[in-house]
């Protein structure tokens, strides 16, 4: 048996790259089969199992925020599933936590508990299988079992119904515990209020909580006083004093609270449902609303957008007036794959914060630009709550130092890192979000005549630099032509094409898939051929054209005839003379100098793997996954073994 063991990258879990900030929060975050999870791995054996509705849902509660501080501080481990439609919910999430337990995620844990909140308490007491009879928490279900799950387990379970009514505690199974709350809107909020969850769901997790303990804490349980509820006052059909402010047909017409709600066929002849409350008109759009952030030197490039979706997209005052740059073209980039599916569009706020020409200075915690955005952010998240949404920004689009070619790949890296590692605590402080948005940048290809900043290699390497943080490269930029005249600048419709990339690579990882390009990792030579290897999630494709392949380093370095791929990661290297005690590495795409005047910067390369989609922004191209820029040293073949 050997010392060390290696992992293939095809063998990492799924949602290796959904992972948290480094620290005491490591686990992942993911989106699939209608489900949301959240893992906060505190390294305990145990962990306890919370299930409720999605914030905004229908039965929706606040438990993701409060519940896993008590846990926390106990150092649990914390598993956070959430729904967004509770029709066959619970069968969801039963296959779900199913295929967590196949994946090994309860291996070393050796106690297990379940919490659930209000609709999740109704999903969490139907649940059978593998997880029927572990021990339950169960406050304030929508509904109890009639037929309990065979083999179910002891629940405590919490209601707020008045004596007589609901279950009774002979009807649960044995060494359960009914509790009765006093009667009450939202009674997590005023546990939470009153400063009693630690006591109550902590130790109802703990098995220490008796009912006359319980009794005690709960009699003087007051409303909550953290929330208002002002009179609901009843719909109008025919308003006498209230009309929408804008143009166009208007149908099923409400006014209730100040907010007038209707049916228009203002957008293009289509109809939709609108809101305006607080002088602004929006669609009527879920209570959720993804955040893009982008910052940096691209971004203040303006795309040309074909549909702008203004009463979905919007900057931090909810106008859809800002400047069609980078966030909102993400943001437009989204509601059209909605819109193509035939989903619901959400409301997206998109915050620009171009910096051309950037350098280190720029990025500081207290540059302008940090500043900025800040307050910006701030903006966002009161505008939203003014009209009734959560912000949860769930990427954030990153462009660094272009302005200092000359900068090492190292004082490069140290900016990204900053830069990561401030966002990512910042971003859920000023949200309230529970998890950090995912990193997304195209990485840079130089000029059209010098191809050697440090900052292409700098950012060949973040995945790997971040193993714990959400950063994916959605691609380099080598492969899209530049703006005639301009030597860095690309062309307009070619970002928004690595734009339209760079929201593919967001989506496949919020699905729980993985995304990476093609990166060189190892070239070995035996007399006068090379190796190069590539780390790739899909077969190689070695298009037509120059390769992109050069030997650097080495004054006397042979000169490479041709390119040729061997199989599904090795391309084969035809060099003019053997390499046989020569120094040198290996290049791809990267350091590449030309006088010419040609339509792309002076790197370029020509492999790629087999995945690609045709563009929804750009009809006649096609999205591909081509491989980063990168160097790696060039090693005898009889010292490393094939590569």
């Amino acid at each position: 048996m050997t010392d060390k063991q290696t992992v293939d990258a095809s063998a990492a879990p799924l949602w290796w790259k959904e992972i948290f900030p480094a620290g005491a929060r490591k686990g992942f975050y993911r989106r699939e089969g209608g489900l949301t999870l959240t893992f906060i791995d505190r390294e305990s054996a145990r962990l306890v199992v919370t299930i409720e509705a999605e914030p905004g849902a229908q039965g929706a509660s606040r438990g993701d925020r409060v519940i896993d501080p008590i846990l926390s501080a106990r150092g649990w481990s914390h598993l956070i599933v959430q729904f967004a439609d509770s029709r066959d919910a619970a069968d969801r999430v039963r296959l779900t936590l199913d295929a967590l337990w196949q994946d090994g995620l309860f291996d070393r844990v050796t106690q297990i508990d379940m919490l659930g909140i209000g609709a999740g308490a109704t999903v969490l007491l139907a649940l059978d299988g593998r997880f029927a009879a572990t021990r339950k928490v169960a406050i304030c279900p929508t509904a109890v079992p009639r037929l309990w799950p065979e083999g179910a387990g002891p629940v405590t379970l919490m209601t707020d119904g008045p004596m007589g009514s609901g279950p009774v505690e002979t009807a649960l199974p044995v060494g359960s515990m009914l509790l009765r709350l006093p009667a009450g809107s939202d009674p997590l909020a005023r546990l939470h209020a009153a400063e009693l969850l630690d006591e109550i769901i902590g130790g109802g997790i703990e098995g220490t909580l008796d009912r006359d303990s319980f009794d005690a804490l709960v009699a003087d349980l007051g409303p909550d006083p953290t929330q208002e509820r002002p009179e609901v006052k009843p719909a109008t059909d025919h308003p006498d004093h209230a009309w929408p402010r804008e143009r166009g047909n208007v149908w099923m017409l409400e006014n209730r609270d100040g907010v007038l709600r209707y049916l228009s066929d203002r957008w293009n002849g289509r109809v939709i449902g609108f809101e305006e409350r607080n002088g602004k008109t929006l669609a009527q759009t879920p209570p959720v609303m993804p955040g893009i952030i982008a910052i940096g030197d691209a971004c203040g490039l303006p795309r040309p957008l074909d549909e702008r979706y203004p009463w979905h997209v919007f900057d931090e005052n909810l106008t859809p007036d800002a400047p069609d740059f980078a966030a909102r073209s993400h943001g437009v980039l989204l509601a059209r794959t909605l819109d193509a599916a035939g989903d619901a569009l959400p409301g997206v706020i998109a915050l620009d914060v171009p910096q051309a020409g950037s350098t280190p200075a720029d990025f500081h915690s207290d540059a302008p630009l940090s500043r900025t955005l800040e307050a910006r952010l701030e903006q966002a998240v009161s505008q939203a709550a003014s009209h009734g949404r959560n912000l949860h920004v769930d990427r954030v689009s990153l462009g660094l130092c272009a302005g200092a070619p000359s900068l090492s790949a190292e004082a490069v890296q140290a900016v990204y890192r900053d830069v990561i590692l401030r966002l990512g605590r910042l971003v859920p402080e000023r949200t309230g979000q529970t998890s950090a948005p995912v990193f997304v940048l195209t990485q840079a290809a130089g000029s059209r005549s010098d191809g050697r900043a440090g900052a292409i290699l700098a950012e060949a390497g973040l995945e790997a630099d971040f193993p714990v943080s959400k950063v994916v490269i959605a691609g380099p930029a080598y492969p899209h032509a530049l703006m005639p005249d301009m030597p860095a600048t690309a062309d307009p419709a070619e970002r928004l094409l690595m734009d339209e990339r760079e929201a593919e690579a967001v989506a496949t990882l919020q699905r729980g898939e993985r995304w990476f390009c093609p990166s060189l990792r190892l070239a070995t030579y035996s007399a006068n051929r090379i190796t190069a290897a590539f780390t790739s999630l899909a077969p190689l494709v070695l298009d037509d054209g120059p390769h992109g392949f050069r030997v650097d380093g080495a004054a006397d370095a042979p000169r490479i005839l041709s390119a040729e791929l061997i199989d599904g990661d090795r391309i084969l290297i035809e060099c003019d003379g053997p390499l046989d005690g020569i120094s040198a590495r290996l290049a791809y795409a990267w350091g590449w100098t030309t006088p010419r005047d040609g339509p792309c910067t002076a790197n370029h390369g020509a492999v790629r793997d087999s995945w690609e989609r045709p563009s929804m922004v750009r009809p006649g191209r096609t999205l591909h996954r081509n491989a980063l820029a990168g160097v790696v040293p060039i090693w005898p073949a009889d010292r490393v073994g094939a590569a």
